[in-house]
């Protein structure tokens, strides 16, 4: 039992070290720790010196052997301890590098792609500020001349940029908000 943990104790994988503490059965070698003192009682009381003496070294061995595995189970149980938290740092660690490389893809992604998407939004934001310009003065001439019969007052009322990239269902509900929040027409 012994030799086999002796070499489960060399090793650092907490499984290993599991098993190491599972062979660990001390009910085997509390037994025979018993029979070494009954034996040794008997000898005392009804035994020669030689046999006292056979009886006295099989009570030391069995002594032995209990405080070997005491010592070997509170060993691996350090051992065990060491090597769980070093399980953990490593996994914490890659699932820390995995969650790294994904916010940094994530800003590449927005570097290459959202950044030159932006420009181009802030330029229609641009354009639907000047159109929002424009149709504010057509819609303040058209209600000067409600009650006249030129092209002012016969005119409908504009519908705004913003408006219409909402009707058109061109762009997901959230970016077409964007456009309605901006414009000062809405």
């Amino acid at each position: 039992m012994f030799e086999k943990i002796r070499k489960l104790m060399k090793s650092e994988s907490a499984e290993d070290i599991r098993a190491a503490i599972s062979e660990l059965d001390p009910a085997p070698l509390l037994a025979d720790l018993e029979r070494a003192r009954a034996q040794r009682t008997e000898a005392l009381l009804g035994g020669t010196d030689e046999k006292v003496a056979i009886a006295e070294k099989e009570l030391a061995a069995a002594r032995i052997a209990v405080e070997r595995a005491d010592v070997a189970r509170n060993e691996l149980e350090r051992k065990l301890s060491a090597a769980e938290a070093a399980e953990f740092d490593r996994e914490f660690l890659a699932k820390r590098a995995s969650a790294d490389a994904s916010a940094e893809a994530v800003l590449e992604t927005v570097r290459k792609r959202v950044v030159p998407a932006a420009k181009v939004i802030a330029e229609a934001l641009n354009q639907m500020e000047e159109s929002d310009r424009l149709l504010s003065e057509v819609q303040v001439a058209l209600h000067a001349n409600l009650t006249l019969d030129n092209a002012a007052g016969r005119s409908a009322p504009l519908v705004p940029a913003a408006r219409r990239i909402a009707s058109a269902d061109l762009l997901p509900s959230w970016a077409a908000a964007m456009f309605e929040r901006h414009s000062r027409l809405v």
